[in-house]
Protein backbone atom coordinates (compact mmCIF):
# COMPACT_ATOMS: atom_id res chain seq x y z
CA UNK A 1 0.00 0.00 0.00
CA UNK A 2 1.38 3.75 -0.83
CA UNK A 3 -0.98 5.82 1.19
CA UNK A 4 -1.18 9.47 0.00
CA UNK A 5 1.04 10.49 3.57
CA UNK A 6 4.01 8.71 2.37
CA UNK A 7 3.62 9.45 -0.97
CA UNK A 8 3.87 13.07 -0.47
CA UNK A 9 7.15 12.59 2.26
CA UNK A 10 8.85 10.63 -0.52
CA UNK A 11 8.07 12.79 -3.19
CA UNK A 12 9.25 15.53 -1.39
CA UNK A 13 12.35 14.22 0.23
CA UNK A 14 13.21 13.34 -3.48
CA UNK A 15 12.33 16.70 -5.45
CA UNK A 16 14.26 18.38 -2.65
CA UNK A 17 17.28 16.19 -3.04
CA UNK A 18 16.81 14.76 0.36
CA UNK A 19 17.39 11.23 -1.29
CA UNK A 20 18.71 10.17 -4.73
CA UNK A 21 16.02 7.35 -5.08
CA UNK A 22 13.87 4.94 -2.99
CA UNK A 23 16.95 2.88 -1.58
CA UNK A 24 18.10 5.41 0.20
CA UNK A 25 14.80 5.37 2.97
CA UNK A 26 15.29 1.95 5.44
CA UNK A 27 12.09 2.84 6.91
CA UNK A 28 8.88 4.98 6.57
CA UNK A 29 6.33 5.02 8.40
CA UNK A 30 2.74 7.16 9.78
CA UNK A 31 3.49 8.15 13.00
CA UNK A 32 0.85 6.14 15.41
CA UNK A 33 0.26 8.76 17.96
CA UNK A 34 -0.26 11.62 15.44
CA UNK A 35 -0.74 10.62 11.98
CA UNK A 36 0.45 13.97 10.59
CA UNK A 37 4.02 13.35 11.38
CA UNK A 38 6.04 10.85 8.95
CA UNK A 39 8.69 9.09 10.55
CA UNK A 40 11.60 8.62 8.04
CA UNK A 41 15.18 6.67 8.55
CA UNK A 42 17.61 6.53 6.06
CA UNK A 43 19.72 4.26 5.14
CA UNK A 44 23.22 6.87 5.29
CA UNK A 45 21.82 10.00 7.02
CA UNK A 46 25.31 11.25 6.78
CA UNK A 47 24.99 11.95 2.91
CA UNK A 48 21.63 13.89 3.00
CA UNK A 49 22.77 17.30 1.41
CA UNK A 50 20.31 19.84 1.91
CA UNK A 51 19.73 22.15 -0.96
CA UNK A 52 17.61 24.81 0.32
CA UNK A 53 16.78 25.47 4.42
CA UNK A 54 13.57 27.56 3.46
CA UNK A 55 10.77 25.13 2.60
CA UNK A 56 8.08 26.79 3.01
CA UNK A 57 6.71 27.44 -0.74
CA UNK A 58 5.04 30.20 -1.75
CA UNK A 59 2.74 31.11 -4.85
CA UNK A 60 5.94 32.52 -7.06
CA UNK A 61 8.96 30.45 -8.33
CA UNK A 62 10.70 31.12 -4.15
CA UNK A 63 13.34 33.00 -6.68
CA UNK A 64 11.73 36.56 -7.60
CA UNK A 65 13.67 39.55 -8.13
CA UNK A 66 17.16 37.99 -7.68
CA UNK A 67 17.71 37.52 -11.21
CA UNK A 68 21.16 35.81 -10.51
CA UNK A 69 19.60 33.03 -8.21
CA UNK A 70 16.73 32.38 -11.17
CA UNK A 71 20.60 32.04 -13.71
CA UNK A 72 22.08 29.71 -10.80
CA UNK A 73 19.15 27.32 -11.09
CA UNK A 74 18.36 27.66 -14.50
CA UNK A 75 22.02 27.33 -15.28
CA UNK A 76 22.25 23.94 -13.29
CA UNK A 77 19.60 22.15 -14.77
CA UNK A 78 20.45 18.94 -16.02
CA UNK A 79 19.81 18.41 -19.87
CA UNK A 80 16.56 16.55 -20.79
CA UNK A 81 17.01 13.90 -23.68
CA UNK A 82 14.09 14.34 -26.27
CA UNK A 83 12.61 10.84 -25.66
CA UNK A 84 9.07 11.95 -25.94
CA UNK A 85 7.43 13.39 -29.08
CA UNK A 86 3.74 14.00 -28.70
CA UNK A 87 1.52 15.66 -30.98
CA UNK A 88 -1.03 17.93 -29.30
CA UNK A 89 -3.75 15.49 -29.55
CA UNK A 90 -2.07 13.19 -27.89
CA UNK A 91 -1.18 16.02 -24.62
CA UNK A 92 -5.20 16.67 -24.86
CA UNK A 93 -6.42 12.90 -24.75
CA UNK A 94 -3.33 12.91 -21.82
CA UNK A 95 -5.04 16.14 -20.42
CA UNK A 96 -8.48 14.25 -20.48
CA UNK A 97 -7.32 10.90 -18.94
CA UNK A 98 -5.72 12.82 -16.04
CA UNK A 99 -9.19 15.00 -15.50
CA UNK A 100 -11.22 11.37 -15.49
CA UNK A 101 -9.22 10.07 -12.91
CA UNK A 102 -9.11 13.25 -10.27
CA UNK A 103 -11.73 12.28 -7.70
CA UNK A 104 -11.09 14.71 -5.51
CA UNK A 105 -11.41 17.45 -8.54
CA UNK A 106 -14.66 15.82 -9.35
CA UNK A 107 -16.28 15.75 -5.95
CA UNK A 108 -15.35 19.59 -4.68
CA UNK A 109 -13.90 21.22 -8.05
CA UNK A 110 -10.86 22.21 -5.91
CA UNK A 111 -8.31 20.17 -6.34
CA UNK A 112 -5.04 20.40 -8.53
CA UNK A 113 -3.46 17.32 -10.27
CA UNK A 114 -0.09 15.97 -11.44
CA UNK A 115 0.17 12.64 -13.37
CA UNK A 116 3.31 10.92 -15.05
CA UNK A 117 2.81 9.40 -18.34
CA UNK A 118 5.66 7.44 -20.66
CA UNK A 119 6.37 7.70 -24.00
CA UNK A 120 3.37 5.72 -25.12
CA UNK A 121 1.31 8.22 -23.53
CA UNK A 122 -0.09 6.32 -20.99
CA UNK A 123 -0.65 7.71 -17.50
CA UNK A 124 1.14 5.70 -14.76
CA UNK A 125 0.11 7.73 -11.90
CA UNK A 126 -2.04 10.43 -10.76
CA UNK A 127 -2.13 12.63 -7.39
CA UNK A 128 -4.54 15.16 -6.12
CA UNK A 129 -3.63 18.08 -3.96
CA UNK A 130 -5.25 21.52 -2.89
CA UNK A 131 -1.18 22.72 -3.88
CA UNK A 132 0.39 22.09 -6.71
CA UNK A 133 3.30 21.47 -5.87
CA UNK A 134 2.21 18.90 -3.12
CA UNK A 135 0.10 17.21 -6.02
CA UNK A 136 3.64 16.90 -8.10
CA UNK A 137 5.46 15.60 -5.12
CA UNK A 138 2.78 12.53 -4.23
CA UNK A 139 2.55 11.80 -7.86
CA UNK A 140 6.52 11.69 -7.99
CA UNK A 141 6.23 9.96 -4.46
CA UNK A 142 3.73 7.39 -5.83
CA UNK A 143 6.14 6.73 -8.55
CA UNK A 144 8.94 5.97 -6.09
CA UNK A 145 7.33 3.86 -3.82
CA UNK A 146 6.18 1.25 -6.37
CA UNK A 147 9.67 1.75 -7.81
CA UNK A 148 7.70 2.99 -11.10
CA UNK A 149 11.16 3.45 -13.50
CA UNK A 150 10.76 7.10 -15.00
CA UNK A 151 13.42 6.92 -17.71
CA UNK A 152 11.85 8.27 -20.67
CA UNK A 153 8.42 9.62 -18.75
CA UNK A 154 6.57 13.05 -18.69
CA UNK A 155 5.01 15.56 -16.13
CA UNK A 156 1.33 16.59 -16.73
CA UNK A 157 -0.54 19.16 -14.28
CA UNK A 158 -3.72 20.83 -14.00
CA UNK A 159 -2.09 24.09 -13.10
CA UNK A 160 0.73 26.77 -14.05
CA UNK A 161 4.30 25.95 -13.71
CA UNK A 162 6.38 27.50 -11.99
CA UNK A 163 10.59 27.62 -12.25
CA UNK A 164 10.40 25.14 -8.94
CA UNK A 165 8.25 22.99 -10.46
CA UNK A 166 10.27 22.73 -13.65
CA UNK A 167 13.21 21.90 -11.04
CA UNK A 168 11.22 19.01 -9.28
CA UNK A 169 10.12 17.65 -12.76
Amino acid sequence: EDPEVLALAAGFMFTEGLIGGIDEIAKMEICASDPSIVQVQLVDPAAVEVRRKDVVMGSSCGVCGEREAVENIVGNLSPVAHTIRLSSDQFSQLMDAMRELQQVFGMTGGAHAAAVFDRYARILAVAEDLGRHNALDKVIGKCLLTRTDLSGCGVLLSSRMSLEMITKA
